[in-house]
């Protein structure tokens, strides 16, 4: 009997061991299996974040920052509102507000129409003349703005999230004028790997 005692525990010992789990003095072990398992659930998060977040999300993978210049072209704009836009105005986006660059030089032009000339019997670019006001004639600006953009793959070019890009119809707004423009041209000017 006394070997019993020695190498078991009475019923007395069980009790106060229990009561001392309940209490909170649970010893904490971590073995080699759990730490492979919380390492596998890790990496089965890490590959479902990787594939269901957009590739937009990721540009801090791939980014590079470029200097550029591009050009919009605005028409069908009268005299006034175009000499609204000076070298060295903000420009800022028209959806957002966010500033997508500065304005760098001008150029205006009269606004043209194709008509057919039955005299010659050619297509010609005359300038277009508002209907309502025949003394009006309408303009086309073309305002070259410049900006630090991001450039990602898939992406382009962004500034503040808002993509430049030939042929985009661009919203803008400038302190004197707010309207929109098609981009007919972008130019990188100096690139930075980030």
């Amino acid at each position: 009997m006394d070997r019993k005692k020695k190498k078991g525990t009475t019923s007395e010992e069980t009790v106060k061991s229990e009561s001392k789990r309940a209490q909170g003095e649970r010893k904490i072990s971590i073995n080699v299996v759990d730490i492979v398992l919380i390492l596998l659930i890790l990496s089965f998060v890490a590959i479902a974040v990787f594939l269901f977040v957009p590739n937009a999300e990721w540009d801090f993978l791939d980014e590079q920052t470029a200097k550029l210049e591009y050009t919009v072209e605005i028409s069908g704009i009268s005299k006034e509102m175009a000499a609204k836009i000076q070298v060295g105005d903000s420009v800022f986006d028209g959806e957002n507000r966010y500033m997508i660059g500065s304005v760098t030089n001008t150029e205006m032009n009269d606004c043209l129409e194709y008509v057919y000339n039955e005299i010659s019997g050619r297509i010609e670019a005359v300038a277009y003349i508002d209907e309502g006001n025949s003394s009006s004639v309408q303009k086309t600006i073309l305002v070259t703005i410049t900006c630090s953009a991001k450039y990602s793959e898939g992406l382009g070019y962004t500034v503040n999230g808002y993509r430049i890009a030939i042929n985009q119809e661009m919203s803008l707004c400038f302190p004197g004028y707010s309207g929109s423009g098609q981009c007919i041209s972008v130019t990188v000017l100096e690139t930075e790997a980030k």
